[in-house]
């Protein structure tokens, strides 16, 4: 079990906003992203209650009575204010967890400005695989089910996959929206993701995985086929871990600005 602290360290890594909070919506963390989105310091965001982040207070009201009902909200459209006053426009998702007696909200917030979102994640992307992968890694083995709830609201494709084999180790929930099929499939076959790059691509993908030493992170951008065949543009950002023996990489959609240019 892995303690709060290398939880939060994780968190701080990641491109999108991610809250903590008690049930009463008061701040217990929040990570750099989302402290960056709002323009607050960290200090002055612990401590406060969402309610006056939000532009909409009844969106709180609504949330915390789907939480009690489900358990998790997923995509749910809120408009937060920046320190300026500024209103900025969201998608969250929220995982109510109990601990120790008590629910925290573990809640991940995505900027709905797309050029915002694409800043932070080259910032953010080559620190979380260099020198994060070994941690997730571990994270990621160990099945702890809150942690893949929060993984799993992530809208990047974070995965894993043995580096003599190139089989599929781990995927998270995004997958599915990626390639139009279930992430089981993809976990009972674990070539499946190798069989939908695009023809003309798979000796350029063969090649980069040969040359990609222990201990060197490189990005690579490619094709592949949807469940539909419908032709989608991704983009990889993949460490070669050294010890751990594993390719662990993040994969965005790229087709819209790859058209655009």
């Amino acid at each position: 079990m892995h303690t709060e602290s290398s939880l939060y360290a994780l968190f701080n890594r990641l491109p999108e906003g991610v809250v903590v909070a008690d049930e009463r919506g008061v701040i217990l963390f929040a990570n750099d992203a989302f402290v960056e989105l709002l323009g607050y310091d960290n200090e002055i965001l612990k401590g406060l209650n969402l309610l006056s982040l939000l532009e909409d207070v009844d969106i709180f009201a609504e949330c915390v009575a789907q939480l009690m009902e489900k358990g998790k909200m997923l995509n749910a459209d809120t408009a937060f204010v920046h320190r300026d006053g500024t209103v900025i426009h969201t998608v969250k998702s929220v995982q109510a967890v109990r601990e120790n007696g008590e629910t925290r909200f573990y809640i991940t917030v995505r900027n709905l400005t797309e050029a915002d979102r694409l800043n932070r994640e080259l910032r953010h992307s080559k620190e979380l695989i260099e020198h994060q992968a070994g941690e997730l890694s571990t994270l990621l083995n160990s099945k702890h089910l809150e942690l893949e709830e929060i993984l799993g609201s992530i809208s990047e494709v974070i995965w894993y996959i043995d580096d003599t084999t190139l089989a599929l180790r781990y995927v998270n929930q995004a997958v599915e929206e990626l390639f139009g099929l279930p992430k089981e499939m993809f976990l009972a076959n674990q070539t499946l993701w190798q069989q939908r790059i695009h023809p003309d691509d798979r000796a350029l993908v063969k090649t980069f995985f040969e040359t990609l030493l222990p201990g060197q992170s490189q990005k690579i951008r490619f094709r592949i086929l949807r469940s539909d065949e419908q032709l989608r543009w991704i983009s990889s950002r993949i460490h070669h871990h050294p010890t751990l023996r594993f390719f662990i990489g993040i994969t965005s959609d790229v087709t819209a600005s790859v058209s655009a240019s």
